[in-house]
Formats: C-alpha cells, sequence, structure tokens
C-alpha cells in the first residue's frame, strides 16, 4: 500500500514544523513514513520502520519544551501486524531516540508491558517526558502518568490507578 502524498506530507510537515522551530530556520522533514526512506527508519531500532501506509496517526502531535530545546511525540512503527507506538524524544543537543515501546516491559515493572501511550505526551526544559500507558496486567491498576528523565535515562511512576493521589482524600 503506498501512503498517499497529502498523509506523508502532513506528517513531514508536522515533524518539520517543530525541528524547524527548534532550530529557528527552514523546515526540513526529519522523519517519515515513506518505506525504504532513509528517514522511515526508527531511531535506535535497526531494521524497524515508521508504520507505512495512509493513516491518520502515524506520527501523532510533536510537543516542544518552552525553549523548543527539546521536543517528543507518540508514533507508530512497523512492530506486528498493525504497528506499535513508540515515545521518541529528540532536541537540539541530544540524538532522537525511542524512550518507550509499546508491548515492551516497563522498566520500573518488568513483568509488564506499555500499553497505549494516548494522543500526546509532553516535555519540559530538561529533556523530562511525561507520558500516560495503559499497562498489561491488573486492569485495577494499569493506567500509569510516568515520567522518563534524561539526565539519569530512567523513569519513575508519579501517579498509578489504584494509589493515592497526593492531597485528595482516599477513596
Amino acid at each position: 500500500m503506498e501512503p498517499s502524498r497529502t498523509k506523508v506530507l502532513s506528517a513531514a510537515l508536522a515533524i518539520g514544523f517543530a525541528q524547524g522551530a527548534l532550530a529557528q530556520s527552514q523546515i526540513w522533514s526529519m522523519l517519515c513514513n515513506v518505506p525504504g526512506n532513509p528517514t522511515a527508519a526508527v531511531p535506535g531500532l535497526a531494521g524497524i520502520e515508521f508504520f507505512p501506509g495512509n493513516f491518520p496517526d502515524v506520527f501523532r502531535l510533536p510537543v516542544a519544551s518552552n525553549s523548543q530545546s527539546f521536543w517528543a511525540m507518540t508514533a507508530r512503527v512497523s512492530i506486528g501486524p498493525t504497528g506499535s507506538r513508540v515515545v521518541l524524544l529528540g532536541g537540539q543537543n541530544i540524538n532522537t531516540r525511542v524512550i518507550a515501546i509499546e508491548g515492551q516491559p516497563m522498566p520500573l515493572m518488568p513483568a509488564r508491558n506499555w500499553g497505549d501511550f494516548g494522543v500526546q505526551v509532553s516535555v519540559n526544559e530538561s529533556g523530562s517526558v511525561a507520558l500516560v500507558s495503559n499497562l498489561s496486567g491488573n486492569p485495577a491498576d494499569d493506567q500509569i502518568i510516568a515520567r522518563y528523565k534524561l539526565a539519569t535515562n530512567s523513569f519513575d511512576v508519579p501517579y498509578q490507578e489504584g494509589q493515592p493521589a497526593d492531597g485528595l482524600p482516599p477513596g
């Protein structure tokens, strides 16, 4: 299936806009989902490309930090028949990297796999990324808000379903 030019252009413009804003210069495509194109290769995942075809959500809502030093987003990649989502982090002084992969173990809970990452992630001035995921396993505590910390290349989970929330009464 050949991707439509409109969808590829939309993804290229979205990524190009985020990166162009970071560099404060021209807009260019740094990621795409055209099979075989060098920019279709997922950074750090040998042999894996961004999911090809005419899908409106291959690249979801790229966001930049306030100073535009960092950007983050989710993307669909060609793992499995319908693709899996990854969370990407990039910026002015770092190589674009995958920080989480749907269906792979969550580093703090290796018996549980990352689920869908929702629609949007957020990134701050230190390159930390906040994301939502629905983990595999017990549905009573599968929803989490996780934070990836670039400085330590690690995750923490400030909020998890079924756990008390700071400042709120139990229940």
